[in-house]
């Protein structure tokens, strides 16, 4: 597949509740938010390890990816589908991280889906936030989590993967968000700052904290995070519980995407679609069995009930076939 697109370059060649005691485990990395200056094109990734799914032959294994140059993407991963994009990182946010991020959303490949396994101790801010603005234009789905980490809590383990200080502006840009690890703030440390006073760094950072909130606003988060941050020392950590991630609007869903696939939605099927699309889903949370221990029989009983609504309100739909609540099979 991707041996055919080669000749197309030419066209376009532009991609758990938080457990205190491991925070002794790994200290997390000073924020840092820097002077606008041009940056060089930066190729390699030196502050993190970057792996990615690829599809051959009907069989998928993670490649490595120690270099994000465009070409180098490219031949790496010549052979592989990877229509449903998966990249692990581990390490710190830079602008490689981001260049790597730039590279797969302006690629010519076909990506369908886009999902982030991350574990960062966190890093520049800068590059957060414009890695944060690259993800924005398409929905991703990013976990905190390590490879396979999922099941080790599942099975009693205590998550060692965590989202700290610069990466948590890159889990605000996600569509959907599942933090499995840790997520931790503290406040930004000007790196280079001449500031002598407080008076002078407040000064500094009044103009810095202003651009976060728009950021965090912008993705549906609430502003107010970035004032509760700036009360954290850059030395320390503050960990967040699921109800503060709920609370400041960084829980699962990104409330600010959600608003663009919806009007999105609208334009193409219709106000009355998307009702009907929200009635059914609040339908089957309430008059259908979705506890996650049900036994096969009562799942059976859960597929028989959600997909009786389904039916009932018109879906699926003949104008917006595949944008409706997807029937169950068993």
């Amino acid at each position: 597949m991707w041996g055919t697109m080669r000749a197309l370059r030419s066209f376009k060649m532009r991609l758990s509740t938080p457990i205190l005691a491991l925070l002794a485990l790994s200290l997390p990395a000073c924020d840092q938010q820097k002077a606008d200056v041009a940056k060089p094109e930066v190729i390699q990734l030196t502050k993190g390890a970057a792996r990615i799914n690829c599809t051959k032959a009907g069989s998928t294994e993670l490649v490595a990816i120690p270099n994000v140059a465009e070409d180098a993407l490219h031949a790496l991963l010549e052979d592989c589908v990877v229509s449903d994009l998966t990249i692990f990182y581990e390490g710190e946010i830079d602008q490689a991280f981001v260049q790597m991020l730039t590279h797969f959303d302006t690629a010519i490949w076909p990506i369908n889906s886009r999902t982030l396994f991350i574990d960062s101790p966190g890093g520049d801010v800068e590059a957060a936030i414009a890695a944060g603005d690259v993800m924005a234009k398409h929905p991703w789905t990013v976990f905190v989590s390590k490879l396979g980490e999922s099941q080790l809590v599942l099975d009693g383990n205590a998550p060692t993967s965590r989202c700290y200080s610069a990466c948590v502006f890159v889990l605000a840009a996600a569509s959907e968000r599942k933090a499995i690890g840790k997520v931790g703030v503290h406040r930004v440390f000007p790196e280079g700052s001449a500031a002598q006073t407080t008076s002078d760094l407040d000064a500094q950072l009044a103009q810095i904290t202003a651009a976060q909130k728009s950021y965090m606003q912008k993705n549906g988060v609430n502003p107010s995070i970035v004032d509760d941050m700036m009360t954290i020392p850059s030395t320390d950590i503050r960990i967040l519980t699921h109800e503060e991630l709920d609370r400041y609007g960084l829980g699962s869903k990104n409330a600010a995407q959600l608003d663009v696939t919806r009007l999105d939605l609208e334009r193409r099927c219709g106000a009355d679609f998307v009702q009907r699309k929200v009635h059914v889903s609040q339908l089957i949370e309430s008059e259908c069995n979705t506890d996650e221990r049900a036994t096969a029989l009562n799942v059976a009983a859960f597929q028989k009930c959600a997909n009786t609504i389904i039916r009932e309100h018109g879906f699926p739909d003949v104008k917006c076939p595949k944008d409706g609540p997807e029937l169950y099979e068993w």
